[in-house]
């Protein structure tokens, strides 16, 4: 499942994009997806907030659909 999700960027800040693979424990799957943020560190914590558990991976790349 490709999940896309999308955040505002912050004027000044260049978006870092980071390829993941979680369970969502909202919909009891886990999930591949895309997510832009400052740092890993910065992805764990947006991830933790959303209810995203048990991290696969986390992988910085650069998306196809972004080139």
């Amino acid at each position: 499942v490709l999940w896309l999700l999308s955040l505002k960027i912050i004027s000044g800040v260049s978006k870092i994009w980071y390829h993941i693979k979680a369970h969502d424990i909202r919909i009891g799957k886990v999930i591949t997806f895309w997510l832009f943020g400052k740092s890993e560190s910065d992805i764990r914590n947006k991830l933790s907030k959303k209810n995203v558990k048990d991290i696969q991976w986390i992988k910085q790349e650069e998306p196809e659909f972004d080139k």
